[in-house]
């Protein structure tokens, strides 16, 4: 984003978004996951900014993105149960060139993710499969 002389914020000229993102609907969307988690539990969650795993009220440890490079590697290592992807996540990864992030956001199953999309939002969940309720057969 960038200023003109009124202090308002524009994008520059040729960039567009289609998409706000709106914290609300994703907490929303994030306090109904079915997610299976031991009580007591601490969720590991790499978000870019530090609010929507407060409100969505979860135990959790927050990753930042600058701790967590290579993504790929990070992944590994860190193991996040869940992985909240926005605009700003996908930049930082983006402009470094992230090969390990393309092909997460591209085959998050190959990872052991599910990928979901919040409705009418420009972002992304991904959970890790094994903290997934599966739905019951009858």
């Amino acid at each position: 984003m960038e200023t003109n002389g009124s202090g308002k914020r524009f994008l520059p000229v040729g960039v567009t978004r289609t998409l706000r993102t709106r914290p609300i609907a994703t907490i929303r969307f994030l306090q109904g996951l079915p997610l299976v988690i031991k009580h007591g539990r601490t969720l590991n969650v790499l978000e870019p900014d530090y609010s929507r795993a407060v409100y969505a009220g979860w135990d959790f440890h927050r990753i930042s993105q600058t701790e967590c490079r290579p993504f790929s590697e990070c992944i590994q290592r860190k193991r996040p149960e869940v992985i909240i992807n926005n605009d700003r996540l996908e930049m930082y990864y983006l402009a470094r060139d992230d090969v390990g992030y393309k092909k997460f956001f591209g085959q998050p199953d190959a990872f052991g993710y599910k990928r979901m999309d919040v409705p009418k939002q420009s972002v992304q969940i991904f959970v890790r499969s094994d903290i997934l309720r599966q739905p019951e057969l009858h």
